[in-house]
This record gives structure tokens, sequence and C-alpha cells, in this order.
């Protein structure tokens, strides 16, 4: 199904939600705690016997809660970059399950087609994802449309960096392959365009600067385009 499913609204909402409280709980911890500690004259319970196996916090036990309540917002954090991840990535398979992926855009017109040609086939595929971006905002809080938006960004671009990587190990000798680099560039500005516009038009004062970073396979595609150009440019010079 190409788009967010109720399960996983729910999911990722809730998630959200809980992080949302941490730095609140955060501080109730640890204000309870300091007064826990300055409180003079209180009666204390004896302390148990100490356990060969086990090290004991102190008197208060403030020392538990917050390793504990750290692990907590840790396996909160890790429970919601996965479901984020996992949903941007079922997603993008459905999409490409009917041919609307980059991938099979590139595979077919990569190292045939100039650059007008690559990108008029990448639009559809774009055209596609903004409907999904549409009822992603409909459906799940803004920050995890941000999260689900930028997890398709990821995708999407991971399609044009593995399509470089296979011009890669052809050690550049496949037909066409310059041209493929340079359609794949092409490619790989439509689909920062389009997610930068798409986010920020729809969020506007409510995105962070650091919500149109790249996400980590468009910033590799970027490298691994640079270092290709700088490998063809040395092949070229007389020294």
């Amino acid at each position: 199904m190409q788009r967010i499913l109720p399960f996983e609204a729910v999911l990722l909402n809730s998630l959200r939600r809980l992080l949302t409280f941490v730095p609140q709980t955060n501080d109730l911890l640890t204000s309870w705690a300091r007064t826990t500690a300055d409180s003079p004259g209180r009666d204390r319970a004896p302390s148990p016997a100490p356990s060969p196996t086990k090290v004991l916090a102190d008197e208060d036990g403030a020392p538990v809660r917050g390793a504990q309540f750290d692990q907590l917002v840790k396996e909160l954090r890790s429970e919601y970059a996965a479901g984020v991840t996992a949903c941007a990535q079922r997603i993008h398979k459905a999409l490409a399950e009917n041919r609307r992926s980059i991938r099979s855009a590139l595979d077919r017109f990569g190292l045939s087609g100039n650059p007008g040609i690559i990108q008029e086939q990448v639009h559809p595929v774009l055209e596609c994802v903004e409907d999904v971006m549409a009822s992603l905002y409909q459906a799940v809080d803004s920050r995890v449309y941000v999260a689900v938006g930028r997890g398709l960004w990821d995708c999407a671009s991971q399609d044009v960096y593995e399509y470089l990587e296979r011009l890669q190990e052809g050690l550049g000798l496949n037909k066409g392959a310059w041209r493929g680099r340079q359609n794949a560039s092409a490619v790989l500005s439509v689909i920062d365009s389009f997610f930068t516009a798409t986010l920020s038009g729809t969020l506007q004062h409510e995105l962070h600067e650091r919500d149109m970073d790249l996400p980590l396979h468009s910033d590799r595609t970027h490298k691994l385009l640079a270092e290709n150009t700088t490998s063809t440019n040395m092949s070229y010079t007389v020294y």
C-alpha cells in the first residue's frame, strides 16, 4: 500500500508524543533527586545487606532511577527511528513494485537518455510521492511527517547511489558510463529540490534548519559524484 498504514500512524505518533515528555520528565527526576539528597534529618530505612553480585545505589535510589530513565529514553528513540525507517522503506518498496521508482527510470534511460529525458521519467515517480506526502501530513504529527518525509528522501537518493555504485564497479568502462553519471547527477538534483520544496512548502515556519540537511544517501551520492568528477578530470590531464 502506497500510504502510511493506520497502525504505523498510531505507533509513530504515540512514540513521538512520549519523546516530547522526555525533557519535562528529566527535569522532574533531577529536581526530585536533588530535593531528596538535600533533605536534612529525615528518617532512613536500614540499608539491606550488600549482595555479592550486585552493586547497590545509594539509599535514595536516585542513580538507579536515573539510569533506568536514560535506558528508557534510549529505547524509545531507537524504536521511533526504527519505525520511521520501516515505514519509509515499505512505502518506497510499494511504489517500486509498480515501476514507480527512481531506480527503474535510471535503469531504463540512464545510459541512453539525456538529462531532460531522465527528468521526465522521474517526475511521475515524484508525483506519486507527493500524493503520499499529502496523505501523510493528514495522518501524523508534524515532526513525524518530517521524519518519514526525510526517510523517503533518503530512499530515493539511495536508488541513485546504488546506480552509481554499479557504474563504478564497471570501472567506468560501461558504454555510456559518463552519460549515466551525468543523468544520475540531474536526477539527484531533482530529488533534492522536490523534497526541500515539499517539506518547506508544507510546514514553512515549523521547519527546523536541520530538517533541510541532506539525508545520508543524498550526501553520500553527492560525494561519490564529486569523486567521479575529480577522477575524470585527472584522467584528461597531460601530466
